[in-house]
């Protein structure tokens, strides 16, 4: 069988994602309209988790700082990473010296009991959970399928958390369906500052890529779907509180794989991609809001005009 485990260098982060049969809510046909993150004929075994893991750890050179685990789905799934796979992943991760271990997962499979254990396991190292939330707007989630969240439940889990000493990342997607590009702008920073109002350490938005095989490249195709632009994804930077800047972390902006990346172009396509990549260096909130300040007062470009004239179209 092809090993179609992947790992992805951000700074200073490691994210290993091991194959696995998939989310379990894409199985059940209940997946969201924007994901596909793909599927195996079966999980790994857990001697393959270990080679996989030496493989990424080894031929990582970065600062190691933090480590991303995931899967397809949800990486504390035993369906998709069976419990013999993470005894394995927990023992190597404890030998590491990466200082923030990230678990990245449904919210619905995490107790306390549970973190606990995982975290008396790694001595040193604070755990982090991070959760797709994507919107803390019921109704928003309902345009793009994510009918699994309770917000009560997850808010009390988070709580519970935080009490004892657990670190939460939110997920926050940029660029729902069916919204104006100021509905747009309103419901990312609404929900980046709600997921810091309920306890989370950290934020990553994900400016939305089109990927085969969902909803909603198919609604892109019959063109009900507008691609996302990197300015939209500045300007929800620009229009959030600027003392969350440094907590506040960016997936993927246009430099990875092979889907439908926020739009960029000729003129400002490699500046942004310059921008992404100095903001994810640079540490502190007034300094990343004085690299978004100059980069905005200093460019012009094409996209940026219709961006600016779709916005104030309101359309």
């Amino acid at each position: 069988m092809q090993d179609i485990s992947r790992s992805f260098v951000t700074h200073d982060h490691l994210q290993i994602v091991f194959q696995s049969i998939g989310c379990r809510f894409q199985l059940e046909g209940r997946g969201c309209y924007m994901c596909s993150y793909g599927h195996a004929e079966r999980n790994l075994t857990p001697e393959e988790v270990r080679e996989y893991f030496d493989k990424s750890v080894d031929s990582y050179v970065g600062e190691r700082h933090v480590l991303v685990l995931d899967v397809f789905g949800s990486i504390l799934d035993e369906a998709e990473f069976p419990l013999a796979n993470r005894e394995v992943l927990i023992e190597k991760v404890a030998a590491t010296d990466f200082h923030v271990v990230i678990f990245e997962t449904h919210y619905t499979l995490v107790s306390i009991d549970l973190a606990e254990q995982i975290r008396a396991r790694l001595p040193g190292k604070f755990v982090k959970f991070e959760f797709g939330v994507e919107s803390w707007s019921e109704r928003v989630r309902e345009s793009i399928g994510k009918t699994t969240i309770v917000n009560a439940e997850i808010i009390t889990l988070m709580r519970k958390l935080n009490e004892r000493g657990f670190g939460i990342c939110i997920n926050v997607l940029v660029g729902m369906p069916n919204m104006s590009v100021r509905e747009q702008v309103c419901d990312a920073v609404s929900s980046i500052e709600r997921s810091f109002d309920y306890g989370a350490n950290t934020v990553v938005l994900f400016p939305i890529n089109l990927k085969k095989g969902t909803k909603l490249l198919e609604w892109y195709e019959l063109g009900t779907y507008q691609q996302v632009s990197q300015w939209l994804l500045l300007d929800v930077l620009l229009s959030s509180p600027k003392y969350y800047l440094d907590r506040v972390y960016l997936s993927y902006t246009g430099d990875k794989g092979s889907d439908i990346k926020p739009i960029s172009c000729n003129e400002c396509g490699s500046k942004f991609q310059d921008l992404w990549g100095d903001f994810r260096v640079l540490r502190t909130a007034d300094e990343r809001y004085e690299l978004l300040c100059g980069f905005r007062a200093n460019t012009r470009c094409d996209c940026l005009d219709i961006y600016e004239k779709t916005k104030v179209a309101n359309i």
